[in-house]
């Protein structure tokens, strides 16, 4: 049994026949996002050892890959560059009570340690699913309450027993078209903000344009 851990001496290194210590330091918080990278770190190059040990890998592939993990620094230098832009982008997230992370492949099990972090640090519900088995839902519905917030008018919008739904995009299939009521959802934000500025009562399609309104 191989194990990979980062405090040595503790219950996985005690319990295994051998392993590796990936020794990226003491954890600051509960979202220890360094450790799940060391050890991902370390499971490519156990896997890329083994390939090359069965003649299922060459070298030029290893090369490759080796090469990569050698610039995941300035990988992570650009995505904390994006630090005031993620915060920006935070915000229109704010008052979701659910997330649904997606991840194909490989990465399904990034989108798991994502949701998993999301829920260590905020407690909002968050799950991670296969971006394939995702594609075979062609439609989901969702009765929501609470705050939606649109980016274009930025401003919140309350949503109140409201039936939102998740469709594919009868166009393009690589898409996923989201509706408010069966209305788009830029048409429901559209509606919205007009009630909000002229009162209850939306004006017709030929009333908007004789009266200047821009849509």
């Amino acid at each position: 049994m191989y194990g990979i851990c980062n405090v040595v001496g503790a219950s996985i290194p005690r319990n295994t026949d051998s392993g590796t210590y990936i020794h990226v330091g003491p954890e600051i918080g509960v979202a220890s996002t360094k450790a799940f990278t060391g050890q991902v770190t370390v499971l490519m190059l156990l896997a890329l050892c083994v390939g090359q040990m069965r003649g299922t890998v060459d070298d030029a592939t290893v090369e490759r890959i080796v090469r990569e993990l050698k610039n995941m620094p300035l990988y992570i230098k650009d995505v904390l560059g994006l630090a005031d832009k993620i915060k920006n982008l935070s915000k229109i997230y704010t008052y979701a009570r659910n997330f649904l992370y997606l991840g194909r492949g490989y990465n399904y099990p990034t989108a798991l340690e994502g949701a998993l972090k999301l829920k260590e640090i905020s407690y909002i519900h968050a799950e991670g699913y296969p971006a394939a088995e995702m594609k075979i839902v062609k439609k989901e519905a969702l009765k929501c309450s609470g705050k939606i917030y649109s980016e274009q008018h930025r401003r919140n919008f309350d949503i109140k027993d409201d039936i939102l739904r998740v469709e594919n995009d009868p166009d393009d299939e690589s898409r996923l078209n989201l509706t408010i009521n069966r209305k788009p959802i830029a048409d429901w934000f559209r509606e919205q903000w007009h009630r909000l500025r002229y009162g209850a009562r939306v004006p017709q399609q030929e009333e908007r344009k004789s009266r200047g309104f821009k849509l």
